[in-house]
């Protein structure tokens, strides 16, 4: 394997879902806005998971996404 470059920190995330196949599997997008590139691919859409990973970015400072409540909450 080879090891991904360090990134650097966002402060301004998008959060959106997509699929891995459509209608079966979805997870979630994240991508620094400023910088217009992709951060990280979750596995799923649940709350949970992406307030475990905005746990480990407490600088980011904006957030933008659709209006699912699912994001809502995670981002709580």
């Amino acid at each position: 394997r080879v090891p991904l470059p360090a990134i650097r920190p966002p402060t301004v995330l998008g959060v959106d879902d997509f699929a891995f196949a459509k209608r079966q599997s979805y997870g979630t997008i994240l991508v620094d806005l400023e910088r217009q590139r992709l951060i990280a691919l979750l596995k799923d859409r649940e709350a949970n998971t992406l307030a475990q990973w905005l746990e480990q970015y407490p600088g980011i400072e904006a957030l933008s996404r659709d209006r699912s409540a699912t994001y809502r909450s995670g981002m709580n």
